[in-house]
């Protein structure tokens, strides 16, 4: 049996018993809230009914769940069936060497960034369910240009509307589901905070179940393709269930125009707050940039670092499989994110004093501890466990920086600041990628700068956010 199948599953039920532990400690909780807010809730709920003639009920909120979690899953796995097999399609069917590989994601990483810009304003004016149906055809191309063997130039495209595609995705689905929630009133049933909560596990469980999925597909198919193929067959189901059961909402109306031009024009600085402490927001965009740089080149590097350690093995063990099954490693790094995640819930529970800056700064050094381990070692064993702590730093850090970031910067400009603060993480990944070569040592020379960085950002943090 392959060890990434042992590995996988251990780290699965790891994730199965402690999302029990924490559903447990929560399930103790829950009275005491429940009692504390009891009263707010009847409040509300006479406010709400003598503006409305019915109130929503359970059934409401389950419909409501039905149609959007329904298309959201299948939109997911569109998304995460392809994840793992991006480098090695491109590097080995399609025959590219590495440093094209690598401008084909750049490619895909300012396509992203660029859109941010405009993708959800076009969405307010046009409808959001509009640029829902618009992510499913998109993307739906991009899955399909993998098929063109020899055509530099349609990868290119493709890759280009890929990532417009993971603009829409993590915008626009989310802007219609808390427009079509308040629509429906439905705040008092199944708050918003339900549904986010509801959205960030089932991403987890659906990346977790497509890598898997996606394994067996390309085992019973021989070609990597296949989870391209059965993306867009996920797509073209989304896209049926939206036409079926979605509403269309729109954004703003264009009353509040001029108010919204008057406020972007205005110089940045002074739509802070006014205690904000710029050396520590200027820290916190260094954190960011290279953390979560970091993440997007081990996204880029995973794949042939443990190839070629793969390689090395089989020298060695001559009956040994040299292809990898990486829809299964894909998965259990997924699965040691939310391992990740769910320490944080342990963390807050357990010890309420270890605060989001503490977090932070252990996230950032063990982060690079796990990056040094390729730099230092060339046993397969030993890297991909270095990746699934590395995993796990990142399903530490969303919670600490986005605790820490929304503290220091208020709702009128967060959005802006947010924007402002990733264009060094976007200048960071992009001359990285294109400063890479082929070969082993130059993915060791990465992670070491990237351990490096890491390292001194976690000091620097420690010295100025303590």
């Amino acid at each position: 049996m392959e060890l990434y199948t042992i590995w996988f599953f251990f780290l699965a039920v790891a994730v199965s018993l402690l999302a029990y532990w924490l559903n447990q400690q929560k399930a103790f909780q829950q009275p005491e809230t429940a009692n504390n807010t009891e009263t707010e809730t009847d409040a509300e709920n006479e406010k709400t009914h003598s503006r409305n003639a019915r109130l929503p009920n359970g059934k409401d909120a389950q419909d409501f769940r039905n149609i959007y979690f329904g298309v959201y899953t299948l939109v997911l796995a569109a998304d995460w069936l392809q994840g793992p097999y991006f480098y090695s399609l491109y590097r080995y069917a399609h025959g590219l060497p590495e440093s094209t590989v690598a401008l084909l994601f750049i490619t895909g990483f300012v396509a992203a960034a660029a859109s941010a810009s405009f993708v959800g304003s076009l969405a307010d004016r046009y409808g959001r369910r509009n640029a829902c149906f618009a992510y499913c055809a998109i993307y739906s191309a991009s899955c399909a240009s993998v098929l063109a063997y020899g055509r530099l130039e349609i990868l290119v495209l493709g890759r280009a509307l890929g990532g417009l595609s993971s603009t829409l995705l993590y915008s626009v689905f989310e802007a219609w589901m808390v427009a079509e929630h308040n629509a429906r009133n439905l705040g008092s049933v199944v708050p918003l905070s339900s549904m986010f909560s509801w959205s960030t596990t089932l991403s987890g469980v659906v990346a977790i179940a497509s890598g898997v999925f996606g394994e067996a597909l390309v085992s019973l198919t021989g070609s990597q393709t296949s989870p391209f193929m059965m993306a867009i067959v996920c797509l073209g189901a989304a896209g049926v269930g939206m036409h079926n059961f979605w509403n269309e909402n729109y954004g703003q109306a264009a009353t509040n125009t001029h108010r919204e031009d008057e406020e972007a024009r205005a110089p940045l600085l002074s739509q802070l707050e006014p205690n904000i402490d710029l050396r520590k927001l200027s820290i916190l965009t260094l954190v960011t940039t290279v953390f979560e740089g970091s993440m997007y080149l081990f996204v880029f590097l995973w794949t042939p670092t443990l190839e070629a350690a793969r390689e090395a093995a089989t020298k060695i063990t001559p009956t040994l499989q040299w292809n990898l099954p990486l829809g299964l490693i894909f998965s259990a790094f997924m699965c040691a994110m939310m391992l990740g995640s769910m320490l944080v819930s342990v963390l807050n529970l357990r010890y309420r004093s270890h605060g989001a800056v503490a977090l932070l700064i252990d996230t950032l050094a063990i982060a690079a501890s796990a990056l040094f381990i390729p730099v230092l070692a060339s046993n397969e064993t030993y890297i991909f466990w270095s990746f699934a702590v590395f995993e796990a730093c990142v399903g530490m850090y969303y919670p600490s920086i986005g605790k820490m970031k929304s503290s220091m910067i208020h709702d009128g400009v967060r959005a802006k600041v947010y924007a402002w603060m990733r264009l060094p993480l976007n200048a960071f990944v992009v001359v990285a990628l294109m400063l890479n070569k082929d070969g082993n040592e130059n993915r060791r020379t990465i992670f070491q700068v990237a351990g490096a960085l890491l390292l001194g950002t976690a000091f620097v943090a420690r010295r100025y956010l303590s």
